[in-house]
């Protein structure tokens, strides 16, 4: 009959096996926190990018706006053509606005643990894709008149963003690490939409020069 181990041999068996252990786990962790890193990378560079843009972009506009009124016709049609400050933010945002939404929901749908939530990925990646096509209008066209369209499609973005990131979050339709950076993307977007929203309004009683 075999004896059975001592407590002093399991002891010094189970130190013998803990390096190999804490190796195998460390080596687990790195290979799946992976993604997380590439993900969080990306997205960090992505929104350092956006935030850059649009803190020159609306210094800018409040300078051209703080600038007194010129006493000469030449010098006071040079202030309304840099007016176009206004449009120049209003364009980039768009396109930081839907290119990010964009990005958003392509990831959505690809880390989604379910096809409900490919579903909603895809709904918010064709939002996205419609915030850059107005993107594209306001760099070819009047804004003034598109004006409404802007409008619309920031607030479809807002609410749309907040209800899917909110079943996201309470449902769990992502892992880990995709979670965080949709939460993440989600808040950046809806500030920005904010953000163009208020130019929109704010610029309302003045024409946005060209």
């Amino acid at each position: 009959m075999k004896a059975a181990p001592s407590a002093f041999g399991l002891a010094a068996a189970g130190l013998l096996r803990m390096p190999a252990v804490l190796s195998e786990g460390v080596a687990a962790f790195l290979f799946s926190s992976l993604p997380s890193v590439a993900l969080a990378l990306t997205t960090t560079s992505y929104l350092s990018v956006c935030l850059s843009s649009t803190k020159k972009l609306v210094a800018a506009s409040r300078q051209v706006s703080a600038e007194a009124p010129a006493k000469d016709p030449q010098t006071a049609l040079k202030s309304r053509r840099q007016g176009g400050g206004d449009r120049a933010a209003i364009v980039v945002l768009q396109f930081l606005v839907g290119g990010l939404v964009v990005f958003g929901g392509s990831s959505f749908a690809y880390f989604a643990v379910n096809p409900f939530g490919t579903a909603l990925g895809l709904v918010h990646l064709s939002i996205g894709l419609v915030g850059l096509v107005a993107g594209f209008l306001i760099l070819r066209g009047d804004i003034p008149r598109l004006r409404g369209l802007l409008v619309a499609i920031n607030l479809m973005t807002i609410g749309y963003s907040a209800s899917s990131e909110y079943i996201a979050q309470t449902e769990s339709l992502l892992p880990g690490f995709a979670s965080i950076g949709s939460l993440v993307g989600t808040i950046v977007a809806i500030a920005m939409s904010f953000a163009l929203l208020a130019l929109l309004f704010s610029r309302s009683r003045r024409p946005i020069r060209e």
